[in-house]
């Protein structure tokens, strides 16, 4: 009683090895997160969003993927192609196998981008290629369309990490840390 309506807001997470920061806006405008980026240089880990053109542009901002995204795309397009979506997945499936084994390893730096370019890299060259092949066979509006698309369209940045030991193949652990604004929220709602 007494506060004002309740209203869509939007919670941005920015995050490193040491620590998150949560950030609210009253709206998704891209000149927000714009001016949240104008000084950061370095490479940003992220899904592929329209409102990160601007902080990429501006040549400080080197764009990384998200793979798990890409997952949940070929995932989605199983219901209608199981064939060609399960193949395309599994390409995605070996790279994160290999991705896994190299952090039960321990490798970090030049151990691990090594391990990723002997390992990784053929599987992304294979479903670039994969990718290429299937396009011109699929209608536009097919969910498996929109898989190879996202492949076709951000290669360069969803496979960024094998170059670049301290970029991760997703960005699923930031997305895990929303966990904590729910549990806040619910913390405070008790």
């Amino acid at each position: 009683p007494g506060l004002p309506a309740a209203h869509n807001g939007y919670i941005e997470l920015y995050r490193n090895l040491s620590c998150a920061v949560f950030q609210y806006e009253a709206d998704k405008a891209s000149e927000h997160l714009a001016g949240k980026l104008k000084q950061f240089c370095g490479t940003l880990t992220a899904d592929a969003e329209h409102r990160l053109n601007v902080a990429y542009a501006s040549g400080r901002v080197v764009e990384a993927g998200c793979n798990a995204h890409g997952v949940r795309k070929f995932d989605d397009a199983e219901a209608t192609q199981p064939t060609l979506a399960a193949e395309g997945r599994r390409f995605l499936s070996a790279i994160y196998v290999h991705e896994a084994r190299a952090h039960e390893l321990g490798l970090v730096g030049d151990a691990l981008v090594e391990h990723r370019r002997r390992l990784i890299q053929p599987l992304a060259e294979q479903l670039k290629k994969w990718c290429a092949a299937v396009a011109p066979t699929l209608f536009p509006s097919e969910p498996l369309m929109a898989a190879v698309r996202y492949y076709q369209r951000h290669h360069e940045a969803l496979f960024r990490f094998i170059d670049d030991a301290n970029v991760p193949i997703d960005n699923s652990a930031t997305e895990r840390e929303f966990q904590n604004v729910v549990s806040a929220g619910e913390t405070i709602a008790s």
